[in-house]
């Protein structure tokens, strides 16, 4: 399952649900669930917004980088 959020970015897909996952992955939605509570300690839409956060702060470092490297003509838009 991990494979398909760090490779596939299926936390992306703003339908996803623990149906869609659970058919995705080959299991039952029972067991994927109880597997994300245990291996995480959290639910799964928790365990989603965990993924979109780390997401979002990778998007936004790299724009800040992209500013940086392009000069001080750059720096108001920060």
């Amino acid at each position: 399952m991990i494979f398909y959020f760090e490779e596939k970015n299926i936390f992306l897909d703003e339908g996803i649900s623990l149906g869609k996952l659970s058919k995705l992955v080959g299991t039952n939605a029972t067991y994927l669930s109880k597997t994300i509570n245990r291996h995480s300690g959290c639910n799964l839409h928790t365990f989603i917004n965990t993924y979109r956060i780390r997401h979002a702060e990778k998007l936004l470092m790299l724009n800040a980088d992209e500013l940086l490297a392009g000069g001080k003509s750059n720096m108001k838009y920060l």
